[in-house]
């Protein structure tokens, strides 16, 4: 692969005459394999690490309970 995205890391698919050579199959790999550092488990485990921190953040909920109801 020719680069990758500079936040995620993802494989990026260039001109120079090695990306031109490479075969079907070992695109498709670097793209949605199973592998560890495709880029479809590379997504996969950013949006988990932006799902977790979103869960850390304080819900609606939460914030009424910190003030008394007016009457």
């Amino acid at each position: 692969m020719a680069s990758t995205t500079p936040n995620l890391g993802l494989k990026l698919l260039g001109n120079t005459v090695a990306d031109k050579e490479k075969y079907f199959e070992e695109w498709r790999l670097d793209i949605a394999g199973e592998d560890r550092q495709s880029n479809m488990n590379i997504i996969d485990r950013a949006y988990k690490q932006l799902a977790d921190d979103l869960a850390d953040t304080i819900t609606d909920a939460q914030i009424d309970a910190l003030f008394e109801e007016e009457q």
